[in-house]
């Protein structure tokens, strides 16, 4: 029997992934893939974040954003999950693309990336134990849900099950 990988990595509250849940559908029927969504801490702005069909690398402009506005804009009338009044705003990936699935992360294999743990991971000496990250990605084994970074430190493995933040440091050069 073949062990089953959780694709959502990012620890999502409770509302942000129900939206999750029920946006991914319709938006994959559009064409489109959900890189992550972000409801602000008033509630005031639901961002969800797009990307293109073939994944996180590929430009999204604004024709698409639009496209996806429309449609889940009725829908999330009818949904009502948010108590208050909000702004839904539909965006790119932007310039630091959040990492939120195994496959976003077997996409930017060789980039540096950002990320916190839930848990600090201890360093080689004279590092000390932390939660922040700055390193390159250098493989994913989507099997055993590891990545394998490096750093000033070395050569590390973090379990994805561990990673609460993600984000692609693109480099623009």
């Amino acid at each position: 029997m073949k062990k089953r990988i959780r694709l959502h990595i990012t620890k999502k509250n409770n509302l942000e992934q129900t939206i999750l849940d029920k946006i991914e559908g319709p938006i994959r029927e559009l064409g489109y893939g959900v890189c992550d969504v972000e409801l602000s801490s008033g509630g005031g702005v639901l961002r969800v974040f797009i990307e293109s069909s073939e994944g996180i690398l590929n430009k999204v402009g604004i024709k698409e954003c639009e496209e996806v506005h429309r449609v889940l804009g009725p829908m999330f009338d009818v949904w009502n999950f948010i108590d208050q009044a909000y702004t839904l705003e539909i965006s790119s990936p932007g310039e630091k693309p959040h990492l939120r699935t195994v496959k976003h992360f077997q996409d930017t294999v060789g980039e540096e990336l950002i990320f916190q743990t839930l848990m600090s991971y201890p360093m080689p000496a004279p590092g000390k134990p932390r939660k922040k990250w700055k390193a390159k990605l250098t493989s994913v084994d989507a099997e055993q849900a590891v990545i394998q970074v490096e750093d000033d430190y070395g050569s590390h493995q973090v379990k994805i099950k561990d990673i609460c933040t993600a984000k692609w440091n693109r480099d623009w050069k």
